[in-house]
This record gives C-alpha cells, sequence and structure tokens, in this order.
C-alpha cells in the first residue's frame, strides 16, 4: 500500500511538472509570437479538379483534353488539376460548364508573419517580391484565357516573351536576397522559354500556372505561424 502511495505521489509530480513547463512554454510562445511583424498579402486562388478516380489516368485525361494535368498534393491529398483562376468567378464559370461534374480547391493566402530579425528588416522586400510574382501571375492567367478565345500565337508570344524577361530579371534581383523566391522565378522563366520555342499551347501554359500558383503558396507557407 505504501508503495502504491509513493507511486501515485510521484505520478502526480511528474503531470505537475509537465503543466509547468508546457505552461512556460506556452506563455514564451505567445511572447514570441507577439513581437513578430505581419502584413496582410489576402491572395486566394481557386483549383479546377479532375472527378478522375485515378490520378495518374486522370493526369494523361486532362492534358490530352486541354487541361493542365497537375498533379497537386494539399492536405494529405493527391489531386488531378484541369486548371486555376486568380478569381473566384473565373472558376464557377467553367465548372458550370462542364459536362463532368468537378469540384473548386479554394487555397488562401492571408497574412504573412515574420518572426526573426532578418525577416523583420526584410518585410517589405519580400511583400515587394511576392507582389511582383503574383503580377506574373496574373499576365499568365490573361494569356491563357486569350489564347483560349482565339489570340494569335505573334500576340502570344509577344507578350509571353515580356512576361519571360521579367520573370528572369526577378530570378536576378532576388538571388542574394531572397534565394528560395529567386530559384522559383528561375525554373519559370526556363519552363517559359521552352514554351515559347514552339507553338504555345493552353494547356502547358495552364500546367505552368498551376506551377508557379503552388510555388507562391509554399514560399508563403514559410511565414506563417
Amino acid at each position: 500500500m505504501q508503495t502504491d502511495f509513493f507511486r501515485k505521489k510521484s505520478w502526480i509530480a511528474a503531470v505537475g511538472c509537465l503543466l509547468v513547463l508546457f505552461v512556460f512554454f506556452t506563455v514564451v510562445y505567445a511572447a514570441f509570437l507577439g513581437r513578430a511583424q505581419s502584413v496582410w498579402l489576402g491572395q486566394s486562388f481557386y483549383f479546377l479538379l479532375s472527378n478522375a478516380e485515378h490520378v495518374e489516368a486522370g493526369a494523361y485525361d486532362a492534358q490530352f483534353n486541354g487541361g493542365a494535368g497537375y498533379l497537386l498534393e494539399y492536405g494529405g491529398n493527391e489531386y488531378v488539376v484541369l486548371s486555376v483562376y486568380m478569381k473566384v468567378e473565373e472558376g464557377i464559370a467553367v465548372q458550370n460548364s462542364m459536362a463532368d461534374k468537378a469540384e473548386i480547391l479554394q487555397i488562401d493566402v492571408g497574412r504573412l508573419y515574420f518572426k526573426t530579425c532578418e525577416e523583420k528588416r526584410r518585410a517589405t522586400l519580400y511583400q515587394s517580391a511576392l507582389n511582383c510574382l503574383h503580377g506574373c501571375m496574373e499576365v499568365l492567367d490573361e494569356e491563357i484565357n486569350r489564347l483560349a478565345r482565339g489570340a494569335t500565337q505573334q500576340s502570344a508570344l509577344r507578350i509571353l516573351g515580356i512576361l519571360w524577361r521579367q520573370l528572369e530579371y526577378l530570378s536576378t534581383a532576388y538571388e542574394e536576397s531572397f534565394p528560395k523566391y529567386a530559384q522559383v522565378c528561375k525554373c519559370a522563366s526556363e519552363q517559359l522559354n521552352d514554351l515559347l520555342s514552339d507553338i504555345v499551347y493552353v494547356k502547358d501554359l495552364r500546367y505552368l500556372l498551376c506551377d508557379l500558383t503552388t510555388d507562391y503558396i509554399q514560399i508563403c507557407a514559410d511565414f506563417s505561424l
């Protein structure tokens, strides 16, 4: 009986210590977050998903029919993306026009949190860079819409050439100050340059926009709590 009493007492003491440590680290973390600097980005993206049961076959079918066929991993699930939209109205319009039922996955990027001294010092730089990249994505989105509506290859090549140069510039301008971002811009510029060497297809631009969008979301996730 005495042994059980001491065991119970030791167990209660251990639980008490754990609770004290939990409260201590909670207070320290709350104080740390209280000193974090934040900015509102407020961007939303709308991924139109294929209803295919098999991912690989669904990606092939999507590309064959003019879709991106992009494989997206999100929330522990894997999806085949037909296209991504900057405005919800565009996504819903395409969704309603489809014979087969398709879902829209909305991913939001809200507030960015800068926690370290270095991040705080470069907060304006990060925000400006991300806004520039979002602007490039909007241009790409508009060119996808123009080509889908029958725009000429010549006009598309002219605008996409300007976009390629902008991505090239961003990859160089932020190479030292924002390396991960610069690498994303470099990869996008290389992909776009490859596309410009031949006939530009809408499905390829859709794939590139999906790729850029997921990269954008992942960069922003580095500044989440």
